[in-house]
């Protein structure tokens, strides 16, 4: 029965995403293609009625097991036209001309930028793609009221970094098409590049100045913003203090914090890679 259960969420896993008609007919075909059909239905019913004896008796796990390739088939079909459709319209971007700044940084052994667009409504534009070359592994980005600050691990002195935007609205079209799949017709709108050239760039170690002003404990770090996280600890209360956002409704995190008495520590978050595991660790930078 535990088998039995475990096929039931892998298998729905691919259904409550939420594909339209056209990519269950699709799959339908397919399954009928394959003789499977009449088979998926029972051993479906044995599922929703947890009848583990309907289930061993049509041999459902083999059966299961092979709808559940068909459907991933059928899936990687419609993601290959959604992903050949937008590297063609990632070539027809049109350039932004916009002001950038670039920040180097180190922390212990590792590097990265910070880097800044500017001049952007983030009303109306997200950002859809970041391509590097070479690949700086995984790059995060958060908002402040006129651009973008994107943390881009520095494996390279020198990268060509290409921020790729598009509408809102449009991006929550595309998020509609790969929810439901009721056509195969990528939805049209317009993309936008910015092109930045990362060389040269002074690296800096990650610092924390401390002030006291008027009986509060500022604590600030030497970078525009923090694009991940930071926070301030007290060990003996366990208590975390996170640094807030710039303003009300925007990602990125303030530089500094100010507290009622010092901390034991400041810690600033970060997005790293460490053989085929990615994760957020948190680094003591005072």
């Amino acid at each position: 029965m535990a088998r039995l259960l475990f096929v039931f969420v892998v298998f729905w896993a691919y259904s409550i995403v939420g594909f339209g008609a056209s990519f269950e007919e699709v799959y339908r075909k397919e399954l009928e293609k394959a003789g499977l059909t009449d088979k998926v239905d029972i051993c479906t019913s044995a599922i929703e009625k947890m009848d583990e004896n309907l289930w061993n008796k049509n041999n459902c796990e083999d059966v299961m097991k092979k709808a559940e390739e068909i459907r991933k088939n059928v899936l990687e079909r419609f993601l290959s036209i959604l992903e050949k459709e937008m590297k063609s319209r990632m070539k027809k971007a049109k350039k932004l001309d916009v002001p950038v700044e670039v920040y180097g940084y180190r922390l212990n052994e590792r590097m990265f930028y910070i880097v800044g667009i500017s001049k952007i409504d983030t009303g109306r534009y997200d950002v859809f793609k970041v391509k590097t070359v070479p690949k700086a592994g995984i790059t995060r980005y958060c908002t402040v009221p006129e651009g973008y600050f994107f943390f881009v691990p520095a494996g390279s002195q020198s990268i060509q970094m290409t921020v790729f935007l598009a509408d809102r609205n449009y991006i929550q079209q595309l998020e509609n098409f790969v929810r439901s799949f009721k056509t195969d017709k990528v939805p049209s709108g317009d993309l936008y590049r910015i092109d930045i050239e990362i060389d040269s760039v002074s690296i800096k170690p990650v610092q924390v100045n401390v002030e006291n002003k008027k009986g509060r404990y500022i604590y600030r770090l030497n970078m525009p913003v923090v694009v991940t996280s930071a926070y301030a600890i007290y060990d003996y209360v366990d208590v975390k203090k996170d640094f807030s956002p710039v303003k009300e409704g925007y990602t990125c995190r303030s530089s500094h914090i100010s507290l009622d008495s010092p901390p034991d520590g400041i810690y600033l978050e970060i997005t790293v890679e460490e053989g085929n595991h990615i994760m957020d660790r948190s680094i003591r930078v005072y």
